[in-house]
């Protein structure tokens, strides 16, 4: 936390922002094997990741997102806290649609997908995964978030994500092919908004 408080100082300073949005699971990393290995990590929604959100909020006069593993009662989930400027808590989002990583130790949230009205904006939350077909299923599930954002007029959507790299690849032509693959993912995922409503930010 204080080195990403560092970085912050460091790279805004006092010039004035909106938002600060860190990573899923941003202060613990985001791969554990099992629910024991990171049973020492999660934390209740008002705990060390709201404060230290707070406190980053009152500083900067911004909106703070930072993701984090959450422990409600004995039961996992990974989770977004979102405090506006003042440094309350307006929304803790619960990831909808876990990867196979999270699968590991977290709960799907069963509330869906949220949105919040931030000043002007309707905004909705996303958490890396929320952006594809539960399990990948498309024949089961098309993009269900943007189908979301598109009925219930969301402006802004704030998405999360931590980005798993591959194995390490050994020769020049596989790893041209990797990111022909990730360029590819990431159209189809951009596409799946823009014909919702191309006038939509993301």
């Amino acid at each position: 936390m204080n080195h990403v408080e560092s970085m912050l100082n460091s790279k805004i300073g006092r010039n004035p922002i909106d938002m600060i949005l860190l990573p899923e699971m941003a202060f613990t990393g985001y791969v554990f094997h099992s629910r024991q290995e990171i049973e020492s990590f999660v934390e209740p929604q008002h705990g060390c990741t709201f404060h230290w959100s707070r406190r980053i909020a009152l500083q900067f006069n911004a909106f703070v997102a930072v993701g984090y593993p959450e422990n409600e009662n004995g039961t996992f989930y990974n989770s977004l806290c979102i405090v506006n400027r003042s440094g309350e808590l307006i929304l803790n989002y619960r990831k909808t649609f876990l990867y196979e990583t999270d699968e590991h130790w977290a709960t799907e949230s069963h509330l869906g997908f949220q949105y919040v009205q931030i000043e002007s904006f309707r905004m909705a939350f996303g958490i890396c995964m929320d952006l594809n077909p539960q399990h990948f299923n498309i024949h089961n599930d098309t993009h269900a978030l943007a189908s979301f954002a598109k009925e219930n007029q969301v402006d802004i959507l704030v998405l999360s994500a931590a980005w798993l790299r591959s194995h390490e690849q050994s020769s020049i032509n596989s790893r041209k092919h990797e990111l022909n693959q990730l360029y590819q993912y990431w159209y189809v995922v951009y596409a799946a908004f823009q014909t919702l409503n191309p006038f939509h930010r993301m």
